[in-house]
């Protein structure tokens, strides 16, 4: 395979996308249709600004956003591009271990996910039944 798994599957990303408070300001940015100040993101998210800015600098340093420095102020934005590489390599390869479960890729929330058999770990529901 042409791909590595531990390059592709890289701990710094999947770090920086399981806090909850760093996902809610790439949420933020992801619905702005401009980028914001850290500022902006803060106003947004249970955490103070110096927390938001730490946050960002997570995400930046992982490659999901950009930023930008206008003057004194600093501009974040998503960084798509790398984004959807990630996941889609991701599909890939999930797809190359799991064939069976991993066949299409989900275009849309409202495509299901094959139900597996045998028991969830604990607290996993959802592709179990």
């Amino acid at each position: 395979m042409a791909e590595r798994v531990e390059q592709v599957l890289r701990v710094d990303v999947f770090r920086a996308l399981s806090e909850p408070n760093r996902l809610k300001a790439l949420s933020v940015l992801l619905s702005e249709s401009k980028p914001c100040t850290v500022g902006e993101v803060a106003g947004h998210c249970p955490t103070d600004f110096s927390v938001t800015s730490r946050h960002l600098n997570t995400l930046k340093q992982a490659g999901i956003v950009d930023a930008s420095k206008r003057g004194k102020r600093v501009f974040y934005s998503v960084n798509e591009g790398f984004l959807i590489d990630f996941f889609d390599s991701c599909r890939r390869i999930m797809q190359s271990y799991l064939p069976e479960v991993a066949v299409t890729p989900v275009t849309s929330p409202a495509q299901k996910v094959p139900k597996r058999k045998g028991n969830p770990p604990k607290g996993v529901p959802g592709i179990y039944g």
